[in-house]
């Protein structure tokens, strides 16, 4: 099993009461791996020596990412960023809501939640 699949695997199944034996075994090897493996998710949240700053990618012309209240669509629109938009912290670990992986982000004073696959780390100047 591979760190990011464990990580996500974890996160997923954390707090779930799970009855099946084959699961519930797969759900102790994911939190295992996790504990065992205690190396940075695939977005490594920021820390006093990990400031990390990130940019909006892959949003279609004219539109922009939504930042949400919390890790899904379901949850309020708290404000919005047009592509190429920086100075974009992680200020957690991901949490998946279905198929779709959501980090806690925090811009310009504000905190929110976008899906991980528009972010990418920007380069260092």
């Amino acid at each position: 099993v591979d760190a990011e699949r464990a990580w996500k695997m974890a996160d997923l199944l954390e707090g779930l009461r799970v009855s099946d034996p084959r699961l519930k075994e797969a759900v102790a090897a994911a939190h295992a791996h996790r504990q065992d493996n205690a190396e940075s998710p695939p977005h490594e949240p920021a820390s006093a020596g990990n400031l990390k700053e990130y940019f909006v990618i892959g949003v279609a012309a004219g539109d922009t990412l939504s930042v949400r209240s919390g890790p899904g669509m379901n949850y309020s629109k708290v404000l919005s960023l047009a592509n190429g938009v920086r100075e974009i912290t992680i200020i957690g670990r991901p949490k998946m809501n279905g198929t779709t992986e959501w980090v806690p982000i925090l811009f310009r004073g504000k905190n929110g939640w976008v899906r991980s696959k528009y972010l990418q780390p920007a380069p260092q100047d």
